[in-house]
């Protein structure tokens, strides 16, 4: 068996483990769960016999129908570092895109409506379950030499990293109306802490532990073509 084939073969185990938890009957039991899911009865027999692995927005509602944790109908109890990587480099990860103003109360948001949101897949690995994609909306963050990230780049924010000196951010200021995207920087020498913009036409703002960081961005993302991202997280 090759190591996608486990991966698979192991999840639908877990599958059969939690629906016998829920109460779901032998026979007939993909029916219900397809009907509760709203998804073919077709899609649900390949996830019990090891064919197919759910998307992840998918796998989210199906851990909460069968009312089991997320992580580990994917990936099980003793899933090591590099099979996350596997399974999220192999079958991708999709995050939902939301807007400036939603970055308060996101969780909730896509918590209470997945499916009001646009779904972008990634390669990368997260540090928790959740993220969130994010249109950048000024030019503090384009630079002429070294690393740029221009405006209307669509950029993935890791809510569950802890953020060191040279990552990017999305930080809240005290005081301040909106999240700004920068990089955080730590002067070592003065123990200073700093939110810099890569545009050397905007000066870097100093920091104190009243700044609220609310994720460290991991991937940014540029389409070459002209995109329409106007109210772009709602469907």
């Amino acid at each position: 068996m090759v190591q996608t084939e486990i991966i698979r073969h192991e999840f639908s185990q877990r599958l059969i483990k939690a629906l016998s938890a829920a109460n779901y009957p032998v026979h007939g039991r993909g029916i219900k769960l397809a009907r509760a899911l709203g998804v073919s009865s077709k899609a649900v027999s390949k996830w019990l016999s090891g064919e197919a692995l759910p998307r992840p927005a998918m796998m989210k509602a199906l851990a909460k129908t069968l009312n089991v944790d997320h992580l580990w109908l994917q990936h099980g109890d003793e899933a090591s570092n590099s099979q996350k990587k596997l399974i999220t480099a192999v079958f991708r990860q999709d995050f939902p895109l939301i807007d400036w103003e939603s970055l308060q109360n996101w969780k909730d948001l896509i918590n209470e409506n997945p499916l009001k949101f646009k779904w972008f897949a990634t390669g990368s690995l997260l540090e928790g379950d959740y993220g969130f994609w994010l249109i950048v909306k000024d030019d503090l963050m384009t630079s002429s030499t070294g690393l740029c990230v221009p405006e209307k780049s669509m950029i993935l924010v890791d809510p569950n990293r802890t953020p060191e000196s040279g990552d990017l951010v999305i930080a809240k200021i005290e005081g301040a109306k909106k999240a700004t995207f920068r990089q955080f920087f730590v002067d070592q020498g003065t123990n200073t802490t700093y939110l810099k913009p890569l545009n050397s036409n905007y000066k870097p703002i100093e920091i104190n532990d009243s700044c609220q960081f609310i994720g460290v961005v991991v991937e940014s993302r540029m389409s070459l073509v002209p995109q329409n991202f106007t109210d772009a997280a709602l469907l």
